[in-house]
């Protein structure tokens, strides 16, 4: 079992949602007093533990002392956006396995939780090999139309399956509209880049994205193009579908 301390709900759902795709158990909490009381009151023992530095009332290092007093000893990770040097210095001389900057790749956090159980490195994200309903090939071109009520986290999986579909077919463009999704808000700057990182890892530098989206779901500073140039993949995001197609036909866009 893994736990996770963080008070930012969207953290603690982003990365339950990534420790169970990838095979783990997986329960996180808002601080450590109710992870604690949750442990001792269930008799759960942890594999390992994600700690977020800053916390309200019972802050990270004051939590991680807490659990190297605990038998048998838990592998704990720090989780932290901080700059601070030296107090991250301080956690590690502490015991902590690994201190890992938040956002953070999702293949090094997996890692760091394989080291740290003494495990093997976990799978990458199984994607169905049959084209999704909506996968539409058209003139050298693919296009994916996703209908429905759904959550972001199902989103994600969705556009993820729509980018392998692209590169099994041999499509170096993707057009992905999600202006009919619904049933989830306009997701976070963590969400995004967990999102956008899992798409980079699927599309292997062989997919172009172009992605139309309600105006709402539009970062204004297109952090998602931002992160996902960093990672190799080529994408850009628009409001409609003629911008977007406008977009790949441009031959200066790699």
């Amino acid at each position: 079992m893994i736990f996770i301390l963080d008070d930012d709900q969207s953290v603690r759902t982003s990365l339950t949602r990534l420790l169970r795709s990838a095979g783990y158990e997986a329960r996180a909490f808002a601080d450590a007093d109710e992870c604690l009381a949750d442990i001792d009151a269930a008799g759960l023992s942890a594999d390992c533990v994600i700690i977020d530095l800053h916390m309200p009332g019972m802050g990270g290092l004051q939590l991680q002392a807490v659990i190297n007093r605990r038998e048998p000893p838990v592998p704990v990770i720090v989780f932290s956006a901080t700059e601070d040097v030296e107090l991250r210095a301080v956690a590690v001389a502490a015991g902590a396995v690994k201190v890992l900057r938040k956002p953070c790749d999702s293949g090094v956090l997996l890692r760091a939780v394989a080291d740290a159980i003494g495990g093997p490195s976990p799978s990458p994200v199984h994607v169905a090999s049959a084209d999704p309903d909506h996968f539409v090939l058209d003139a050298g071109h693919a296009r994916y139309h996703p209908v429905g009520t759904v959550s972001f986290d199902r989103a994600v999986t969705m556009i993820r399956a729509a980018i392998a579909a692209a590169h099994r077919n041999g499509v170096r463009d993707l057009l992905v509209d999600i202006s009919a999704l619904t049933g989830f808000p306009s997701p976070d700057t963590f969400e995004r880049f967990l999102a956008v990182v899992e798409w980079a890892e699927e599309a292997r530098g062989n997919v172009r994205l172009a992605m139309v989206a309600r105006a709402e779901m539009i970062h204004p500073q297109r952090l998602g193009v931002l992160v996902a140039a960093n990672r190799g993949l080529v994408s850009n995001i628009f409001a409609t579908e003629a911008e977007a197609r406008a977009w790949l036909a441009r031959r200066d866009v790699y």
